[in-house]
């Protein structure tokens, strides 16, 4: 085996013509001279975070592997063959019982049919609420969203009523508490900011450049009011922490002037949601039979992950498969001290024994202006070079990224600019043990550059790698 270090420059990618000038060779000379003299490729990423990113690396795919999952389920229908679902299917045939109000996370285009086939099963006259949720982190989501709030609002069964909309951080950020109450008054009143044409309130948020996952609550009809004995079932396809909302609308401040009777609602997710108490899950959580943590471990090689506390937890899950547990095969190191920018720390890491894999992880998605960005990149180019010179002749050294940014910053002179890295990001290999004469690289994407990796560590991979070695015909016509 070949220890291998990964470096990967999150957010980087391959500019795009409309996008500000970014990058350069003045801003990154050592990567501009590593992309001349070394192996070099562009991969595929349709990536946009860290989760996504991450996910496509290590298991090949995008989609939260619920999906398929409940593909299934319409396909056969077979619903009600769950218990719990038959518990609220039998609610709502009792007159002495509330309605079900669904939050949906807006994750795929098929939430629309998914959401058509589950209330259709549950055979019942009563109105069935859905609040859609919005988790898309860019611009570009709008697109999708609008698609499949027309067919939630005018595709859908007669007893399926739109009640509120809004983004999925009103319930994760702490900071945002007068909007969250906004929310919470709204749900319990049953009125709110209406907007019946949800293609024009979706166009004014562009308008206003609000991300999808910003978004505050509106609502598209009215009279959606929570009510004694009523149920909510949020329907996810990946963990997440509704515990503020549940806790919110179980036990709401004194001015929201609630009448609903305290203990009389029932909560249910469709998967397992994260730290959220007293909310009992249709489904168990689906994992993924290929993860990174699985690769190495068939090679019989372990990996170090140095990262941020910010993105160490979505990281981890990704890694293993969508399970928050690993099985020691991949370690992590939190880098928030600056451990990164250190030659001794970075040398002790990379020469340990124990690990055959390093992943180094920097980013510049969090910077929202040019001067900050750039300083960013120099820096991690200057870092860039100390980690090749303790590679040098002894150690594999892929340079890469999982995605590419997209988003508007201020410009040096205080004006918005578009710096757009989506779609392509590059990938470099510096190895001395390969030569050019004999190796050339092909196009990939995050999952191929997995396959890389493990084949750079151990060349009996049976994976898929980009470096391939020239064929006969490709060294006569290419030399």
């Amino acid at each position: 085996m070949k220890k291998t270090v990964l470096f990967l420059i999150n957010g980087l990618g391959i500019e795009h013509k409309e996008s500000c000038d970014m990058y350069s060779k003045e801003v990154m000379p050592v990567m501009d001279q590593c992309a001349v003299s070394d192996f070099f490729t562009t991969i595929d990423s349709k990536a946009f975070n860290y989760s996504t990113g991450y996910q496509m690396f290590s298991t090949g795919n995008t989609d939260a592997l619920a999906f398929p999952f409940v593909d299934q389920i319409v396909d056969e229908n077979t619903w009600n063959q769950n218990t719990v679902y038959q518990s609220i299917a039998t609610a709502l045939q009792d007159p002495n019982r509330g309605t079900l109000h669904i939050f949906c996370f807006l994750d795929s285009p098929r939430i629309g049919d998914h959401l058509k086939s589950f209330v259709t099963s549950l055979n019942t006259t009563k109105t069935i609420f859905i609040h859609p949720i919005m988790t898309n982190p860019t611009m570009d989501g709008y697109k999708s969203i609008a698609k499949v709030l027309y067919k939630l609002n005018y595709e859908s069964l007669p007893n399926m009523k739109l009640g509120m909309v809004f983004g999925k951080n009103l319930l994760l950020e702490e900071s945002r508490l007068n909007e969250f109450n906004d929310l919470g008054r709204m749900y319990f009143r049953g009125n709110g900011e209406k907007w019946s044409d949800t293609d024009q309130k979706l166009n004014s948020l562009q308008t206003f450049k609000i991300l999808p996952h910003d978004a505050k609550a509106f609502c598209v009809t009215d009279q959606f009011a929570l009510k004694s004995n009523d149920m909510i079932l949020f329907y996810n396809y990946e963990e997440i922490n509704c515990s503020r909302f549940v806790e919110l609308i179980s036990n709401p401040p004194a001015f929201f002037n609630s009448q609903v009777t305290p203990g009389s609602l029932t909560f249910y997710s469709l998967f397992p949601l994260q730290n959220t108490a007293g909310v009992q899950n249709l489904y168990g959580n689906v994992t993924s039979e290929y993860s990174m943590s699985s690769a190495l471990k068939q090679i019989g090689a372990k990996g170090l992950v140095l990262i941020d506390q910010a993105n160490l937890n979505v990281a981890n899950y990704m890694i293993n498969g969508l399970s928050p547990n690993g099985d020691g095969t991949v370690d992590y190191a939190l880098t928030d001290s600056g451990i990164l920018f250190s030659q001794e720390q970075m040398k002790s890491v990379i020469e340990n024994e124990k690990y055959q894999l390093i992943v180094i992880n920097h980013r510049i998605d969090q910077y929202n202006d040019e001067a900050s960005m750039k300083q960013a990149l120099t820096q991690i180019d200057q870092n860039l070079n100390m980690i090749k010179e303790i590679c040098l002749d002894k150690y594999s050294l892929v340079v890469s990224s999982l995605f590419g940014v997209k988003k508007e910053i201020l410009s040096q002179n205080q004006k918005e600019v578009l710096v757009d890295f989506s779609n392509t990001v590059p990938l470099i290999i510096i190895d001395s043990s390969y030569r050019k004469k004999d190796y050339v690289m092909t196009y990939g994407n995050l999952y191929t550059l997995l396959g890389t990796v493990l084949k750079l560590i151990s060349p009996e991979a049976k994976v898929t790698s980009v470096l391939k070695k020239k064929g006969f015909l490709h060294k006569m016509l290419f030399k």
